[in-house]
């Protein structure tokens, strides 16, 4: 069974660059993927800090970019746990590096209600384009927090 993917190379102030790669639910048309991209990026710019310098999927480069915002750092991140859809017991997480320092609360919690994090993370839900892991989806979301 084919897997579509799509990779995020991210740079930070520094120049320091990362990368995330993410499983794509399937499309009939590149045109449906590019957009499902340009939809993560833009939700993802509301999370973090970090620019978005390369987007690239399995079967052509894309060109979906975000500017660095002044002092994006790629050691500063966040971990989001959550259930998994239609799994009992099960929990996944995904991380979104660079996370904007004002998403974070003063005991490094983030708050999974606000809207943009919600927005992002409802990218992974069952009616969402994009699987936290093995071809599976995030029933309810659980915690949000700072990495260490």
């Amino acid at each position: 069974m084919a897997q579509e993917w799509m990779s995020l190379t991210l740079e930070d102030d520094f120049g320091r660059l990362t990368h995330i790669r993410r499983e794509m639910q399937p499309h009939a048309l590149l045109v449906e993927y590019q957009v499902e991209i340009d939809n993560f990026v833009a939700a993802f710019a509301l999370v973090s800090d970090l620019a978005v310098v390369r987007a690239d999927f399995v079967q052509t480069g894309l060109d979906s970019t975000q500017a660095v915002t002044a002092g994006a750092n790629v050691d500063v991140g966040a971990t989001f746990s959550g259930w998994i859809e239609a799994v009992d017991g099960k929990k996944a997480s995904t991380k979104i590096p660079g996370i904007k320092l004002a998403k974070v609360g003063a005991d490094g919690t983030i708050d999974l209600a606000d809207v943009d994090v919600a927005a992002f993370l409802a990218m992974y839900a069952d009616a969402g384009d994009f699987y936290i892991s093995d071809g599976e989806n995030v029933a309810d979301w659980i915690r949000g927090s700072l990495d260490r």
